[in-house]
């Protein structure tokens, strides 16, 4: 729902299947915990990526992988 609400803020189209991908891929393979400023700060740098590459903002898969490369620190 957090999620959701946020891409309506952002003007991000939400992708179920990104959606997925993100919790699947980055959260639960992971062992990290959410947080609620992660939607805000993940649809932040997602919009950020979209502006640059003159694409159409939206949870893809391949755009959450790299936003959250940069967003989460090992």
């Amino acid at each position: 729902e957090i999620f959701l609400r946020t891409c309506r803020t952002f003007d991000v189209e939400f992708e179920e299947a990104g959606f997925q991908h993100l919790v699947t891929t980055h959260y639960q393979q992971t062992g990290r915990c959410f947080r609620a400023v992660h939607p805000r700060d993940l649809l932040d740098q997602v919009q950020a990526l979209c502006r640059y590459r003159d694409i159409r903002p939206a949870m893809k898969p391949e755009l959450l992988d790299l936003v959250v490369r940069t967003y989460f620190a090992d």
